[in-house]
């Protein structure tokens, strides 16, 4: 039904839309001025990107780790389908290891305590996965110092950031 006293029931007068000013929540909180900053401070300008894990790096880090596998896949290293994919993962994790700490010198017994009880692609585990993908002889390369900043001094692996 239409009220006489508003006209068509469409339609409202100013006081009609905004009430009594003493019984709304705002009025009643006093922070009607504190959320018309927020809104005005989160319409300024665009948003911050949000924060992960990795902060400023994290780009970076994904580039890296794309060129690291593209490296081991022009290797051409032993293996296909899930167990190729376990022993690329593998030197991928040794790789981020070493990436963690620029500078200093990692050891077999590191990556072996980093990777213990991984599946690695091999049977014989670990020991199969040092000799067959990172301990390079002969004719078959070492998966790990082929990484961009990975160098081999003596037994250990150091990451050199590039300077």
């Amino acid at each position: 039904m239409v009220d006489p006293r508003r006209g068509d029931a469409d339609t409202f007068d100013a006081e009609d839309l905004h009430g009594d000013p003493s019984t709304t929540l705002a009025d009643e909180s006093g922070d009607t001025d504190a959320r018309a900053g927020a809104v005005d401070d989160a319409t300024d300008g665009p948003a911050d990107p949000p924060a992960d894990a990795h902060g400023g790096h994290a780009a970076g880090e994904e580039d890296a780790l794309d060129t690291a596998r593209e490296r081991i896949e022009e290797l051409d290293l032993a293996g296909s389908g899930a167990d190729y994919d376990r022993r690329r993962d593998a030197v991928l994790k040794m790789y981020e290891h070493l990436r963690e700490r620029p500078g200093e010198r990692v050891s077999k017994s590191d990556f072996r305590d980093l990777l213990d009880g991984t599946d690695v692609g091999y049977g014989g585990g670990f020991a199969s996965l040092w000799a067959n993908w990172v301990k390079g002889s002969g004719d078959r390369p070492n998966a790990l110092d082929t990484l961009p900043g990975v160098e081999l001094r003596g037994d250990d692996y150091v990451f050199e950031v590039d300077s």
